[in-house]
């Protein structure tokens, strides 16, 4: 061997370790040191510092004798090589330690240098086969433990000769071991008869035999796939596999399919929402404007300014159910403000009030009176998401209970969605008198397309999407519920302390000026609608209806214009294209681009350098003035 083996001589007499020590030095086949120590506390002192290779043992120490020696120095030498030193008259135990766990014994007395080097060699080599082997069938045992089927040596009358897997495939109710038993006794009735019948056809055709059964595993219905293939001398291999959850996993497939055909239905109506929702804002741009304009102009009619201002109402809540359709198209962002709850919640009841049966009763304590920060058209989906699942719990005949109210948080605290750190929140509870949900139910209440309904009644999308508009504000949703006990489930939102803005701005803060702006745009209404708005906040405006005709005009006296407004959909030359064009001949003018659909402009991917700013419709005097102003303030000489 190339290295020296490290022994642990464990000897008491000085004269024997010299003597053996002597042995070792006179042969030159192996090299060997010995490491001396006279008592089993040295021996475990040593070995806890300097490891070693092989340990030398005699049976006669000063705190033991004999077998009592082996026995106590057994946990200090665990896992090693043990050789021992036996007395000529007591030869006896070196064989009995043997029997208990040593490599090998040696008697005193008899000990040649040749013998003593191969007692020691082959002890250590002997130890290194058996972990070696140890190993082996270690990893032997885990491939088996890897593999997932249950296999069987059957003999032609179906008795069980060997098995792998037993413990891992939930059939049967067999104690003890499986070898030596017929597959009845093993596995349920059909399954053993289904087995010993692909037996027989297996062992008389010479050919693998597949087939599919089913068994109850405890109180679950299991399903196998089984081969049985001969295996000669009239006996035969049957693979057992466990394929219950391929053929849960090829339901849900199918069941998946079912849902993406449903989302993708659901894509398509986005898709003419986003349109229709495009299409109506220019219109609707248009009745806010002109409502607003006249407005600023009925100064002196009170009759005719409150009739203007209902109209405007009207005009922005119907803003907010495009905001709605455009949101469900996704094609609209985030855009939180502060929002009066208590008035939202009032107008998103009225708007199911005429699908609400006369046997529900419908309870409102709208306590809470101030605004949260929060996408108006969001947070009407929330509501109106709660308000649907609370009617559809109580069908024809219950209660519905609506609580707005003020909650103070004094610790972080983490209900079923989201985590509430200290502070004042909104409290938004909406409960029914249902039948309530088990926790198991509960536990899913909120995954995407879970729903409890019938076919056709539900997406299961309601609380999985209230639920990320809600945590994207910074709140929270807790739920109360209970078989037989109703459920009531509370939206936490954070108080905002800024106030809800009125419905109609004063016309004497609005930022003005008397640059002179170049505005663009294909509807006529809205060119003229804007034009005036620009017109009455003191700009001088020059309105064209078409890029091509705005770019001509603009080249003839470029220096004549401080700010191009100008639609994003344009024929021929697209809004960002004129301002491209203009940005090449003046660099520092600023450019606005009015536009319906946030998602799908330049400013998701990254600003256009030749854009200073986007205008969304529909918008009112107040945004139009802020945005021009806020662009000619910024500009660069």
């Amino acid at each position: 061997m190339e290295e020296a083996l490290s022994v642990l001589l464990v000897e008491d007499d000085p004269a024997d370790a010299v003597l053996l020590k002597d042995m070792v030095d006179r042969q030159s086949r192996v090299a060997l040191e010995f490491v001396h120590v006279q008592s089993l506390a040295a021996a475990s002192e040593r070995l806890a510092s300097q490891p070693v290779d092989a340990v030398l043992l005699d049976l006669g120490l000063p705190e033991s004798w004999g077998l009592d020696t082996f026995r106590r120095a057994l946990p200090v030498f665990e896992g090693l090589p043990v050789v021992i030193l036996t007395d000529l008259a007591d030869p006896s135990s070196g064989l009995t330690a043997v029997r208990e766990g040593a490599q090998d014994y040696l008697v005193k007395g008899e000990v040649t240098p040749e013998l003593l080097v191969r007692s020691l060699v082959y002890a250590v080599e002997r130890r290194q086969a058996a972990d070696a082997l140890r190993q082996s069938l270690s990893r032997t045992e885990g491939l088996l433990e890897a593999i997932p089927d249950l296999v069987l040596e059957l003999s032609d009358d179906g008795t069980c000769l060997a098995v792998s897997g037993s413990g891992r495939v939930p059939v049967g109710s067999v104690d003890g071991p499986w070898t030596g038993r017929r597959v009845h006794e093993l596995l349920p009735e059909d399954m053993a008869h289904q087995l010993l019948t692909a037996t027989e056809t297996a062992l008389l055709e010479g050919e693998t035999v597949p087939i599919r059964c089913g068994a109850m595993g405890g109180q679950e219905a299991r399903q196998y796939e089984v081969r049985v293939a001969p295996a000669g001398e009239g006996r035969a291999v049957a693979i057992l596999r466990d394929v219950t959850e391929q053929a849960r996993a090829e339901s849900e497939r199918k069941r998946l399919e079912a849902r993406l055909r449903q989302v993708q239905k659901l894509e398509a109506m986005g898709t003419l929402a986003g349109g229709i929702g495009h299409d109506f804002n220019n219109i609707l741009s248009a009745v806010l404007g002109y409502t607003e304009i006249s407005l600023a102009m009925a100064e002196g009619d009170a009759n005719l300014r409150a009739n203007l201002e209902r109209g405007l109402e009207a005009a922005e809540r119907a803003r907010d159910m495009i905001g709605q359709l455009v949101a469900f198209s996704r094609q609209a962002e985030h855009e939180p403000s502060p929002v009066a709850a208590a008035s939202l919640i009032e107008e998103a009841l009225a708007s199911l009030r005429p699908v609400i049966p006369d046997g529900v009763r419908v309870r409102m304590a709208l306590e809470f009176r101030d605004t949260v920060m929060a996408d108006p058209a969001q947070l009407r989906q929330v509501v109106v998401g709660l308000l649907s699942n609370a009617l559809q719990a109580v069908g024809e005949r219950g209660e519905v209970t609506i609580a707005l109210s003020r909650e103070f948080v004094s610790e972080t605290r983490s209900p079923v969605c989201g985590d509430l750190r200290p502070g004042a929140y909104m409290k938004l509870a909406i409960g029914d008198t249902g039948d309530g949900m088990d926790p198991e139910t509960l536990e899913r209440a909120f995954d995407p397309f879970f729903t409890t309904r019938e076919e056709g009644q539900g997406s299961g999308l309601g609380l999985s999407s209230a639920h990320g508009i809600v945590v994207q504000h910074g709140g929270a949703i807790d739920v109360t519920t209970g078989v037989g006990q109703g459920t009531t489930v509370s939206v936490y939102l954070p108080v905002s302390t800024v106030a809800a803005p009125r419905a109609v701005p004063s016309a004497a803060d609005l930022p003005a000026g008397t640059e002179r702006i170049l505005l663009v745009d294909t509807e006529d209404a809205l060119s003229v609608m804007a034009e005036q708005m620009l017109s009455a906040l003191g700009y001088r405006v020059v309105r064209e209806s078409s890029s091509l005709e705005a770019w001509e005009v603009f080249q003839v006296r470029p220096d004549d214009y401080d700010l191009l407004l100008v639609d994003e959909a344009m024929p021929y030359m697209s809004g960002y294209q004129l301002a491209e064009a203009i940005k090449g001949i003046r660099p520092h003018m600023p450019t606005l681009v009015a536009t319906s659909y946030r998602d799908t402009s330049p400013v998701d991917s990254g600003p256009s350098p030749a854009v200073d700013g986007y205008l969304m419709k529909p918008y009112s005097v107040r945004q139009l003035g802020e945005t021009v102003r806020r662009a000619l303030d910024s500009r660069t000489v």
